[in-house]
């Protein structure tokens, strides 16, 4: 029974892990883009660089829980695919990031 519960919650944890580093890093990626394409000027500022350090949290923790439960992972790897599609992750990205973001 204490296994169990212990599972769920480094499950959850991860998940929510998952969630802030998605986010996270889609926002970047996404800003990026936006400012090669010409959408937002040279001067607009960037995010922190403390960021990419994110970057080298999200990857092993999707290796992770594809080690802990492979099907599981599948599945939030697929979802969290279509949430990036989709704005979400980007919209929740500029939530969390806003207060980093440096006003010019």
């Amino acid at each position: 029974m204490n296994y169990l519960f212990v599972n769920q919650s480094i499950t959850i944890l991860l998940i929510l892990v998952y969630i802030i580093t998605s986010s996270i890093t889609t926002f970047d990626k996404r800003l990026i883009q936006a400012r090669k394409a010409g959408a937002i000027p040279a001067s607009d500022p960037m995010l922190p660089s403390w960021v990419a350090g994110v970057y080298w949290i999200h990857y092993p923790l999707m290796v992770l829980m594809l080690i802990i439960n492979w099907q599981f992972a599948l599945g939030l790897i697929i979802t969290g695919f279509l949430c990036e599609v989709f704005p979400v992750w980007e919209t929740i990205g500029n939530i969390l990031m806003s207060r980093f973001r440096q006003k010019t």
